[in-house]
């Protein structure tokens, strides 16, 4: 953050807060598994706090949080500064952060903690988002979609289906030692790869949807009678 920036933080400035509850996506969940991250530091450097709690300045943007004309619940997107790679580890250790609580606070700067106003926990939004999926990833940045946890995907009212993405969780290639961690997926084969879409792609960019059609391209690619082994859960019954 450059020095006009920090120069920028008046009381009236309003600072943005967010917070990744991992424990929704820790194979051992606990409370205490949060990350409190924000776009900066205080005038003096130093990090900032707000409801007894310590936020980690790393590169971060977010955008797309505004409902459209058509009513359509948004999808926005978080990008984070992926620094030395530091974010790699945390992505093997959770599943690539898929199904992780994000909560985004909206604080004017004199309510944050030790500031005029400060320790009353008081913010101008809170909104609580679910992380959907990973769109980018590379050494510079991870950028995220989110989606409303009321937005629930192809849900049809009162005929209609509610289908759930795959449970496993998918392989992550590791730039280190140029080899894939393996998930709990079963899918192994290394010489066919995509993307989220379902596009051949190198090794590096291999994501899966967790789509049915995801898990079908990958297991028909050499067999085309071999069994599709997603993690899927049944269509609730029409009525």
């Amino acid at each position: 953050m450059a020095d006009q920036e920090y120069a920028a933080l008046q009381t009236d400035a309003l600072i943005e807060l967010y917070i990744i509850d991992l424990s929704k996506v820790s194979v051992y969940p606990n409370p205490q598994e949060k990350l409190y991250i924000t776009n900066g530091l205080d005038k003096d450097r130093s990090n900032l706090e707000y409801d007894g709690n310590e936020y980690t300045p790393v590169p971060v943007e977010s955008e797309g949080f505004e409902i459209n004309s058509t009513g359509a619940m948004p999808r926005p997107t978080i990008t984070i500064g992926n620094v030395d790679s530091g974010f790699n580890d945390l992505l093997k250790a959770y599943g690539n952060l898929l199904g992780a609580e994000l909560t985004r606070y909206q604080v004017f700067y004199e309510y944050l903690d030790g500031k005029d106003k400060g320790g009353i926990g008081a913010y101008k939004a809170k909104d609580v988002w679910t992380i959907n999926r990973k769109v980018v990833h590379n050494k510079t940045q991870i950028k995220f979609e989110l989606k409303n946890p009321l937005d629930l995907e192809n849900v049809l009212v009162p005929k209609g289906q509610f289908t759930r993405k795959c449970e496993h969780t998918y392989r992550v290639w590791d730039v280190g030692t140029q080899s894939f961690i393996q998930g709990s997926c079963p899918y192994t084969d290394e010489t066919h790869t995509f993307d989220e879409l379902g596009n051949k792609c190198s090794k590096q960019n291999d994501v899966c949807g967790k789509r049915y059609t995801d898990c079908a391209i990958r297991f028909n690619a050499v067999d085309k009678k071999a069994p599709v082994q997603g993690l899927f859960f049944p269509l609730i019954p029409k009525f």
